[in-house]
């Protein structure tokens, strides 16, 4: 990839250079006083077609190299993370740099491989083995463990759901009950209202009945008493209507 991209700088520069060289030499070298005006066109229209092919070429080098630089990017970004994961599994295995043993058999097989011992060789092919083998039972053990772990994560996940359902259900019977509790007063309210009507209802028709009682004993030839009794009259009336206003109103309640 870094190949491909010092390529395209290459050819980027180059065209650049081309472009500069040919305005460098048309200016450079004016059509003389005498020369047709024919010829002056054709080496303006090789110029403008050179300058041309040159933006052209210039774009689709430069387009190659920004598709080529994101997928570097996305290659190096993935680098960086295996690399990375690479480098703690080592650490966590206590593995960060080679082991002295390993090393030094390391040089020897570089530098004497015909000289050594065969049955060092075969010791030293064992151990890499075992090591090999070692290691990836603990990548098996890692990719286990992140396994397990991302299971954790989504059960965590749906229990986490399920809690939040709940509370909103709590949530949700909470409302209701304070919207029943209301109702319930307000009921309780308009029933006690209801109650002191009647009441007063119960008040004035027993006030009404003792006044045409009162009315009924009182006798009609003593002049005397002829005003009180149509005023007792006109008591009893409007007891009578305001006692029929008050029964309305308790069948309008009820």
């Amino acid at each position: 990839v870094e190949t491909v991209v010092f390529r395209l700088q290459e050819e980027l520069e180059r065209s650049a250079e081309g472009e500069r060289r040919s305005e460098a030499s048309y200016f450079a070298a004016p059509p003389e006083a005498g020369q047709e005006e024919e010829d002056e066109q054709a080496i303006r229209r090789e110029f403008y077609d050179r300058q041309a092919a040159a933006d052209d070429r210039s774009a689709v080098l430069a387009q190659e190299l920004s598709q080529v630089l994101v997928s570097t990017e996305q290659v190096n970004v993935e680098l960086d993370f295996w690399r990375d994961k690479a480098e703690r599994m080592l650490r966590a295995q206590g593995l960060e740099e080679v082991p002295e043993d390993m090393q030094l058999a390391l040089e020897r097989d570089g530098s004497d491989d015909e000289s050594a011992d065969p049955q060092e060789l075969t010791a030293a092919s064992e151990d890499s083995e075992r090591l090999a083998k070692e290691h990836d039972d603990e990548l098996q053990a890692c990719q286990d463990l992140e396994t397990l772990l991302a299971d954790l994560m989504r059960r965590s996940d749906a229990v986490m759901g399920c809690a939040d359902e709940q509370r909103q259900l709590e949530r949700e019977l909470q409302g209701r009950l304070a919207a029943a509790e209301a109702e319930a007063t307000a009921a309780a309210a308009a029933a006690d209202r209801e109650a002191t009507r009647r009441s007063k209802a119960e008040v004035q028709h027993r006030q009404i009945q003792e006044l045409r009682s009162a009315a009924d004993e009182v006798p009609l030839s003593l002049s005397s008493s002829y005003k009180d009794v149509l005023r007792m009259r006109k008591e009893v009336d409007a007891l009578r209507s305001r006692a029929e206003q008050t029964k309305a109103e308790n069948s309008n309640l009820e």
